[in-house]
Protein backbone atom coordinates (compact mmCIF):
# COMPACT_ATOMS: atom_id res chain seq x y z
CA UNK A 1 0.00 0.00 0.00
CA UNK A 2 1.16 3.63 -0.76
CA UNK A 3 0.91 6.13 2.02
CA UNK A 4 -1.31 9.00 0.85
CA UNK A 5 -2.46 7.28 -2.14
CA UNK A 6 -5.73 8.50 -2.41
CA UNK A 7 -4.24 12.07 -2.51
CA UNK A 8 -1.41 11.39 -4.93
CA UNK A 9 -4.61 9.86 -6.88
CA UNK A 10 -6.31 12.87 -6.92
CA UNK A 11 -3.55 14.98 -7.95
CA UNK A 12 -2.07 12.98 -10.40
CA UNK A 13 -3.74 10.32 -11.95
CA UNK A 14 -6.29 10.88 -14.70
CA UNK A 15 -5.61 11.88 -18.83
CA UNK A 16 -5.44 15.14 -17.48
CA UNK A 17 -3.92 15.56 -13.69
CA UNK A 18 -3.35 18.52 -12.21
CA UNK A 19 -0.25 18.16 -11.15
CA UNK A 20 2.35 16.92 -13.36
CA UNK A 21 4.30 13.77 -12.69
CA UNK A 22 7.34 14.26 -13.84
CA UNK A 23 7.52 17.42 -10.98
CA UNK A 24 7.22 15.37 -8.18
CA UNK A 25 10.52 14.80 -6.73
CA UNK A 26 11.25 10.83 -6.21
CA UNK A 27 13.73 11.15 -3.46
CA UNK A 28 10.52 11.76 -1.07
CA UNK A 29 8.40 9.11 -1.85
CA UNK A 30 9.40 6.88 1.02
CA UNK A 31 7.04 6.87 4.01
CA UNK A 32 9.85 8.18 6.65
CA UNK A 33 9.79 11.29 4.26
CA UNK A 34 6.54 12.15 4.26
CA UNK A 35 7.51 15.80 5.67
CA UNK A 36 8.94 16.71 2.60
CA UNK A 37 6.70 15.11 -0.10
CA UNK A 38 4.06 16.62 1.78
CA UNK A 39 5.95 20.07 1.33
CA UNK A 40 6.87 19.30 -2.05
CA UNK A 41 3.07 18.69 -2.76
CA UNK A 42 2.50 22.03 -1.39
CA UNK A 43 4.55 23.80 -3.54
CA UNK A 44 3.34 21.98 -6.39
CA UNK A 45 -0.10 23.31 -5.85
CA UNK A 46 1.00 26.45 -4.79
CA UNK A 47 2.96 26.92 -8.35
CA UNK A 48 -0.28 25.53 -9.74
CA UNK A 49 -3.20 27.38 -8.81
CA UNK A 50 -1.16 30.26 -9.43
CA UNK A 51 -1.41 29.76 -12.94
CA UNK A 52 -5.15 28.48 -12.87
CA UNK A 53 -7.34 27.64 -10.06
CA UNK A 54 -7.85 24.31 -8.97
CA UNK A 55 -11.10 22.09 -7.60
CA UNK A 56 -9.60 19.15 -6.01
CA UNK A 57 -11.97 16.23 -4.91
CA UNK A 58 -12.07 13.02 -3.41
CA UNK A 59 -15.01 10.66 -3.17
CA UNK A 60 -15.08 8.21 -0.95
CA UNK A 61 -12.44 9.51 1.71
CA UNK A 62 -13.77 6.90 4.07
CA UNK A 63 -11.37 4.44 2.05
CA UNK A 64 -8.28 6.22 2.38
CA UNK A 65 -5.40 5.05 3.94
CA UNK A 66 -4.21 5.93 7.41
CA UNK A 67 -1.14 8.37 6.03
CA UNK A 68 -3.85 10.70 4.14
CA UNK A 69 -4.72 12.09 7.55
CA UNK A 70 -1.43 12.05 9.69
CA UNK A 71 0.76 14.66 7.80
CA UNK A 72 -0.09 18.46 9.44
CA UNK A 73 -3.31 18.97 9.52
CA UNK A 74 -3.04 22.20 9.15
CA UNK A 75 -1.01 22.38 5.74
CA UNK A 76 -4.55 22.80 3.58
CA UNK A 77 -4.56 26.69 5.68
CA UNK A 78 -0.93 27.45 4.20
CA UNK A 79 -2.65 27.61 0.90
CA UNK A 80 -6.16 29.06 2.05
CA UNK A 81 -6.00 32.89 0.36
CA UNK A 82 -5.02 30.63 -3.40
CA UNK A 83 -7.63 29.89 -5.90
CA UNK A 84 -7.90 25.94 -4.21
CA UNK A 85 -11.04 24.07 -3.62
CA UNK A 86 -10.87 21.03 -1.51
CA UNK A 87 -14.16 18.99 -2.31
CA UNK A 88 -14.07 15.69 -0.02
CA UNK A 89 -16.71 13.35 0.43
CA UNK A 90 -16.78 10.52 2.75
CA UNK A 91 -19.31 8.31 4.66
CA UNK A 92 -19.89 9.40 8.44
CA UNK A 93 -17.16 7.79 10.73
CA UNK A 94 -17.80 4.98 13.06
CA UNK A 95 -14.46 5.31 14.64
CA UNK A 96 -11.40 8.59 15.16
CA UNK A 97 -8.92 7.82 12.24
CA UNK A 98 -6.20 9.85 11.19
CA UNK A 99 -7.99 11.67 8.59
CA UNK A 100 -11.00 12.48 10.84
CA UNK A 101 -9.00 14.32 12.82
CA UNK A 102 -7.21 15.81 10.22
CA UNK A 103 -10.76 17.22 8.92
CA UNK A 104 -12.09 18.00 12.38
CA UNK A 105 -8.30 20.08 11.88
CA UNK A 106 -9.80 21.59 9.02
CA UNK A 107 -13.11 22.33 10.67
CA UNK A 108 -11.76 24.49 13.18
CA UNK A 109 -9.70 26.05 10.33
CA UNK A 110 -12.97 27.18 8.89
CA UNK A 111 -13.30 24.91 6.54
CA UNK A 112 -17.33 24.28 5.57
CA UNK A 113 -19.09 20.70 6.22
CA UNK A 114 -22.06 19.72 3.96
CA UNK A 115 -23.85 17.05 5.83
CA UNK A 116 -26.24 14.82 3.39
CA UNK A 117 -28.77 12.26 4.83
CA UNK A 118 -30.19 9.26 2.64
CA UNK A 119 -31.81 9.86 -0.44
CA UNK A 120 -35.67 9.26 0.09
CA UNK A 121 -37.64 6.57 -2.33
CA UNK A 122 -38.68 9.34 -5.19
CA UNK A 123 -34.93 10.88 -5.12
CA UNK A 124 -33.28 7.30 -5.85
CA UNK A 125 -36.07 6.37 -8.60
CA UNK A 126 -35.43 9.59 -10.40
CA UNK A 127 -31.42 8.85 -10.10
CA UNK A 128 -31.56 5.54 -11.22
CA UNK A 129 -33.64 6.83 -14.38
CA UNK A 130 -31.03 9.45 -15.16
CA UNK A 131 -28.01 6.86 -14.78
CA UNK A 132 -29.87 3.71 -16.52
CA UNK A 133 -31.49 6.13 -18.88
CA UNK A 134 -34.96 3.78 -17.97
CA UNK A 135 -38.05 4.34 -15.37
CA UNK A 136 -37.03 1.84 -12.69
CA UNK A 137 -40.27 -0.42 -11.12
CA UNK A 138 -40.90 0.59 -7.87
CA UNK A 139 -41.56 -2.37 -5.56
CA UNK A 140 -43.35 -0.73 -2.87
Amino acid sequence: MVELATLLAALFDGTEPLLDPGALSTLHAQPEQRFWLLRDLQQLLERTALESPLLIAVDDAHWADAGNGRGDPHAPTRLMGLPIAWLIALRAPREATPLVHALEHLKQDGAQTIVLGPLDDDAVMQLAAEILTAHPISRS
